[in-house]
């Protein structure tokens, strides 16, 4: 019986240590991989430079695609990046981190995305009626918005499906409460910035 049984626990641990291989290839496949458009760092270096906590794992999805998965937190010099980014396409003017001034456009935009609600609370907190709109008031409301626009510690993950066969991924999802509604390219450009 224990003749039997060896190369049965034999067979188990090897397909086991195969698998694991292959998933490790499968991950280190992506790592090492560029994507279009951003071919001036390895994926790796761009998401781990960019990512605190960050881990790499690879999965077969129901549907039987092998899926590399990156989870990670936004970064502090991430957060900065990315605040300083969308500062300068809304023309907010920012000095050692905070908001000195910005068009009310970008007032209003912001506006949008923080919530009508949140910038009234601001300017109640200054002593302002909730529709009237001044230079303290923007500024604090751009303030609360780059403070809070991708959140250092802000989980994300993101996902690549390797062709069948094996010779290619794409990148199939991203998702984090930090870019919710950004389109993957934006997203990607902050990344590798």
């Amino acid at each position: 019986m224990k003749k039997r049984t060896m190369p049965i626990v034999a067979y188990a641990v090897c397909s086991v240590l195969l698998f694991c291989a292959c998933g490790n290839s499968d991950v280190n496949f992506v790592k090492n991989g560029t994507m279009n458009g951003y071919e001036t760092t390895t994926i790796s270096k761009a998401f781990d430079a960019s990512f605190d906590e960050t881990k790499w794992e690879v999965f077969e999805s129901k549907k039987g695609e092998k899926v590399v998965q990156f989870a990670g937190k936004i970064s502090e010099d991430l957060h900065k990046s990315a605040s300083r980014i969308i500062a300068a396409e809304l023309g907010i003017g920012v000095k050692d981190e905070i908001a000195q001034y910005g068009s009310y456009e970008a007032y209003l935009v912001v506006c949008r995305v923080i919530s009508y609600e949140r910038a009234a609370e601001l300017a109640e907190k200054l002593g302002f009626k909730p529709d009237e709109t001044n230079e303290q008031v923007m500024n604090a409301v751009f303030n609360d918005f780059l403070t809070n626009f991708w959140k250092q510690g802000t989980p994300v993950t993101v996902q690549w499906i390797i062709t069948p066969d094996g010779k290619g991924f794409n990148l199939s999802h991203m998702s984090s409460n930090a870019w919710e509604g950004m389109e993957f390219s934006k997203i990607l450009t902050i990344i590798y910035s």
